[in-house]
């Protein structure tokens, strides 16, 4: 790296290491997250292209529209198979 970049750079990483939280690792797989997770892939970029793309008067209800299908198709399973897992691993 350019000499010129080291100390930005060393302000940008005490930056980002500050009140970072910690990835929450689970001790079991979430088997609805293996079973739900490759088409929830492909409905988030979905999503993200959607919005992205969308008049801003209709951002709103196409992404309500869109997080609806994506919680009916298995996103509400891994979200509370998660909780229920996390709750486990804390008590």
């Amino acid at each position: 790296m350019p000499e010129a970049y080291q100390e930005e750079t060393r302000r940008a990483l005490t930056i980002s290491r500050t009140d970072t939280i910690k990835p929450v690792l689970f001790d079991k797989p979430i088997e609805a997250q293996a079973k739900y997770g490759t088409s929830l892939l492909e409905k988030f970029n979905e999503i993200f292209v959607r919005t992205t793309m969308v008049k801003p008067e209709q951002f709103e209800s196409t992404y309500e529209t869109m997080m609806k299908d994506y919680m009916a198709s298995g996103g509400q399973a891994i979200l509370d198979e998660r909780t229920e897992a996390y709750r486990e691993m804390t008590e």
